[in-house]
């Protein structure tokens, strides 16, 4: 219960996944700091050379790494995580929008496949709902 209802804020669009943290919910607080620990690391280590690690508070998104394009955003809302890819909304008016989208995309592809070989994923399927990550 829980899962599917993080979206994330700040972004004019965004593809998500949410990580399930395992069978055993129960962790110890220092069980569960490493386990973030490690998802972390495993998200910055799929990324392209282009992205730098940020892991900072950047409005309501925890950001773990940015591009001039894109930011990977780390979410938790106490009964689930989620690791997003989000286009950010432009200062002024930003002509990179489409290209950003585009891009979006491809990352998520590349990188949501590599985190369901170690991980179980699910997608968003509407409002406290979701369903199994299938790879593309």
């Amino acid at each position: 219960m829980g899962t599917g209802n993080i979206i994330p804020l700040g972004c004019v669009d965004y593809e998500m996944v949410y990580v399930d943290p395992g069978n055993d919910t129960n962790y110890e607080p220092s069980e569960y700091e490493f386990w973030l620990g490690e998802l972390e690391q495993d998200v910055t280590r799929l990324l392209p050379e282009s992205f730098q690690a940020v892991n900072a508070w950047k409005g309501s998104n925890f950001v773990l790494a940015e591009s001039k394009l894109l930011q990977i955003v780390r979410l938790d809302n106490q009964w689930s995580i989620a690791i997003a890819i989000i286009v950010p909304e432009p200062d002024g008016e930003d002509q990179r929008i489409p290209l950003a989208c585009r891009h979006m995309s491809l990352l998520a592809k590349r990188l949501f496949n590599a985190l369901s070989d170690q991980y179980e994923l699910r997608v968003r399927s509407g409002p406290w709902m979701s369903e199994p990550y299938q790879k593309r």
